[in-house]
């Protein structure tokens, strides 16, 4: 990595964003440190999005635009063409509706330089609501320093844009977006990272990047079925377990996590669906037990004392302990909003027009 002003590379995925994207290009163009390229990957948008982007393109060669041209489609196919397509000794992923604070780039690449051996800097973000004009949430649990256990448990330490990762360490280890993935491809990524025990610090707990949360009813999902992306989460898992590392916290706390989420995700209906037609892989990770429990709770989920009995008696019917870990926590801070705002505001950052509380 060169002393003063390595390359860091962005790349950004990109479908149907095109009242959206221009705000995120925009917030990369507004950064302090100038050495820095954008790769953006469009995922055969159908509407203006590919467009507006080459529009930046052409007003400034740090941005590249490409296609998808292989399948499959989505998110982490576009991520790894854009991966393979970067020269920058660092990289960050940010999607196509998020923003970087003008200081980013700047402080992640200073934390680099200060410290030569890191391989991973993990920073804070936050969740916003523009049409709302609210702050949510951070997009990390700050300062967690049993990341890989966390993520194992299904807990999400950091959301996609939270790591800048240092070029060496995803050739060292064959570090790639999955895009045979339907569910938990950034969980899968970081399991991969994490596994092989990477030099990793916290940035600044004052975030330097903001997660678009709208609910916005064209957004992307990356599937329509609910049934097929709860039974993609059990072929994800399957990866996992290929990593004898990670078998035993896995074979832990997976069961319990999947029969939660099925008893509480699915409706009725679906949930029946996931019984009648995917009850080899329910058994094969759940045990027959916990397909006959799941159906005496799906039969009586309408009347409310019977399925607060047959609750009560899961662990004895399904020999499937709970988790009563206790679950990460970290709460909205104010000093760090205002700690935010005031350096927003010392940027003259247009960022503010989109946050809460501004």
């Amino acid at each position: 990595m060169e002393e003063k002003t390595p390359l860091i590379s962005v790349i950004i995925p990109l479908f149907n964003r095109e009242e959206l994207i221009q705000k995120t290009l925009d917030s990369v163009l507004a950064q302090t440190y100038s050495n820095w390229e954008c790769i953006i990957v469009d995922d055969c948008s159908t509407d203006k999005s590919y467009s507006v982007a080459q529009n930046y393109e052409y007003s400034d060669n740090r941005f590249k635009v490409f296609k998808r041209e292989s399948e499959p489609k989505g998110a982490p196919s576009c991520r790894e063409i854009g991966t393979l397509k970067t020269k920058g000794e660092l990289l960050i992923y940010l999607d196509s509706d998020d923003l970087l604070a003008p200081w980013s780039l700047e402080e992640r690449v200073n934390h680099f330089i200060s410290n030569p051996n890191l391989d991973v800097l993990l920073s804070n973000g936050l969740q916003f609501n523009s049409k709302e004009n609210k702050l949510l949430d951070y997009t990390t649990f700050y300062n967690n320093n049993h990341i890989l256990d966390f993520f194992l448990r299904m807990n999400v330490v950091f959301q996609t844009t939270s790591p800048t990762w240092k070029r060496e360490l995803l050739e060292k280890y064959n570090l790639t977006w999955d895009p045979n993935l339907k569910s938990w491809q950034d969980v899968d990524f970081a399991i991969q990272a994490f596994s092989n025990i990477p030099n990793y610090k916290w940035a600044s707990e004052t975030p330097d990047y903001f997660v678009r949360k709208d609910n916005d009813p064209s957004a992307i999902t990356s599937l329509t079925d609910i049934v097929s992306k709860v039974v993609s989460n059990f072929y994800t898992y399957e990866k996992w377990l290929a990593n004898d590392m990670n078998r035993q916290i896995l074979e832990k706390y997976f069961p319990d996590y999947m029969l939660r989420k099925l008893e509480f995700l699915l409706p009725k209906k679906d949930l029946e669906k996931m019984i009648y037609n995917h009850s080899d892989i329910l058994k094969k990770h759940l045990g027959y037990r916990s397909i006959l429990y799941l159906k005496l709770y799906n039969k009586t989920r309408n009347i409310k004392f019977i399925r607060g009995i047959v609750y009560r008696l899961r662990t004895a019917l399904t020999n499937i302990q709970r988790d009563n870990t206790l679950k990460l926590e970290y709460k909205f801070n104010e000093k760090i909003e205002l700690d935010l705002m005031n350096k927003l505001k010392e940027f003259n950052s247009n960022i503010l027009k989109n946050l809460g509380n501004a």
